[in-house]
């Protein structure tokens, strides 16, 4: 996903708790429902809401309201080892 950082990742788990990361950031846990036709969740007191489209058996896109962005997902593989980094 472009300027997200490296090896970003979302897991919307059955429960209703999201799981966000990435090789470089700490994660974080939120809840998140469906509302319409869309998804929603808080990143701190933000709310955000994004509609849902699968353009392929082992893809993810995430339109957010209000933006003009598009948050594309692909299906990992297991193991995943985040990359060594730069310093």
């Amino acid at each position: 996903m472009p300027g997200a950082p490296r090896g970003s990742f979302i897991v919307f788990l059955p429960d209703h708790t999201l799981l966000m990361g990435s090789c470089v950031e700490t994660y974080r846990l939120s809840e998140w429902g469906v509302a319409d036709d869309k998804i929603r969740w808080r990143e701190d007191t933000i709310p955000i809401e994004a509609a849902v489209t699968l353009p392929g058996p082992k893809q993810l896109e995430l339109r957010l309201a209000g933006r003009d962005t598009v948050q594309n997902y692909v299906l990992a593989s297991a193991p995943y080892i985040c990359p060594d980094l730069r310093r």
